[in-house]
């Protein structure tokens, strides 16, 4: 535990621009990769929520093909 208090200490007493960039840093990657990894099942989402999903799942609760009405 000394050791890490230690280390602490020394941390603080460094540069402080650079420490500050170095927290800084993750959260400016977060809030650039934000939209691509906040909601990666947004694709999928559009399928379930589509005109031709209901007709997909009686489709397969009947064993049968489906008759997409988009595709018509």
């Amino acid at each position: 535990m000394t050791k890490a208090i230690a280390d602490a200490d020394k941390l603080a007493k460094g540069r402080q621009p650079a420490i500050r960039y170095t927290e800084k840093s993750p959260d400016d990657w977060r809030r650039l990769a934000g939209p691509i990894c906040d909601n990666p099942l947004a694709p999928g989402m559009q399928c379930f929520l589509s005109e031709d999903a209901p007709e997909g799942m009686a489709a397969s609760r009947e064993k049968r093909l489906p008759k997409f009405p988009v595709a018509q």
